[in-house]
């Protein structure tokens, strides 16, 4: 599989074939070869704790992703963090996402574009929502953040996933 890979010259990708992972070019993030609606699917098939699963592999995601924006940039603030995350989360197939940061109070995320539009299985959608949430509360912990999610909304077949969190401490990096 990593010599086809290796043949079509992917300019963004490094390949450890020893140890078989494959990672964003210049970075330690190894990329994951699921997509997020096949984890869905196999976190179905494991039932009962597949919601602690999916919110466990993202905040793997995520406190991956903002390690890595870390090493890479010298951000001064959380709120341009977050808003790289956002964009790197983007540029991986996640969704479009915007966000309202109030300093020291709270953080909205809202994600456009996603899978759950293309999800008719309302289990599913919610399983979705998990993984996002991991991902965002994986992000908030790398950057020493602590929050606390506020408002959850349940999507439907076309709704856009919003996320609300309350920052728990003062934030001293605003």
């Amino acid at each position: 599989m990593f010599s086809r890979m290796i043949s079509k010259g992917l300019k963004n990708i490094t390949i450890d074939s020893k140890r078989s992972h494959i990672f964003l070019k210049d970075t330690n993030f190894s990329l994951v070869i699921m997509r997020p609606y096949d984890l869905v699917q196999l976190s179905d098939l494991v039932g009962s704790g597949s919601e602690d699963i999916l919110v466990w592999t993202g905040k793997i995601i995520g406190k991956s992703l903002c390690n890595n924006i870390q090493q890479k940039e010298n951000i001064k603030t959380r709120k341009k963090l977050f808003e790289l995350l956002l964009n790197n989360l983007t540029n991986l197939g996640y969704g479009l996402f915007s966000m309202i940061y109030v300093e020291g109070k709270k953080v909205e995320i809202q994600v456009e574009n996603s899978l759950i539009k293309e999800i008719t299985n309302e289990e599913e959608a919610l399983l979705l929502r998990n993984l996002y949430n991991g991902i965002f509360l994986g992000a908030f912990s790398a950057a020493g953040t602590n929050v606390e999610e506020k408002q959850v909304n349940i999507p439907r077949n076309d709704d856009k996933l919003k996320f609300e969190y309350q920052f728990l401490e003062e934030d001293s990096q605003e």
